[in-house]
């Protein structure tokens, strides 16, 4: 199931790892004729975490994919010295900005931020890891959004 859902043999087994761990953790006091439902609802469980784990990382990093293809567009114009863009240079100004704001953000909010953002954590879970109330995941959060699209704006 898992090999067919996400195309990518090395990642459903991973997949299939976490959901025989999850089984184990949480259900293992429970009787065994139980368990091959239980599994089959987990494994869908980590499946659809890792699709929104992967649209998660396309939204957050489009940018850069939109930065690169029009390096490309540029890079395939003919030479002129004039309007020779600082592409490169821009995109380690970008990720070096990146980085840096992400570094700069309080604790919590860069916790929060990289939970949500990176592992795609929900807000129940974010709030469960870090011990925060959910009202102050979502308020985490969206200071830390902030502070990142001021930083992209320059890169515009």
């Amino acid at each position: 199931m898992a090999r067919l859902a996400l195309n990518d043999p090395e990642e459903a087994f991973d997949v299939v790892q976490d959901a025989m761990l999850k089984l184990v953790k949480h259900y293992r006091k429970r009787d065994a004729s139980e368990w091959p439902k239980l599994f089959r609802r987990i494994l869908q469980n980590c499946i659809n975490d890792r699709f929104r784990k992967r649209t998660l990382a396309s939204r957050l990093f489009s940018f850069f994919r939109e930065r690169e293809a029009l390096d490309d567009i540029i890079h395939g114009l003919p030479d002129n010295h004039e309007l020779e863009p600082p592409g490169n240079l821009a995109n380690e100004e970008l990720g070096a900005s990146l980085q840096a704001t992400i570094l700069s953000l309080p604790e919590r909010q860069r916790q929060v931020f990289l939970l949500r953002a990176w592992e795609g954590c929900s807000v129940k879970e974010t709030a469960k890891l870090t011990g925060c109330a959910e009202g102050s995941i979502k308020s985490h959060y969206a200071r830390a959004q902030q502070q990142l699209r001021q930083q992209l704006v320059k890169f515009r």
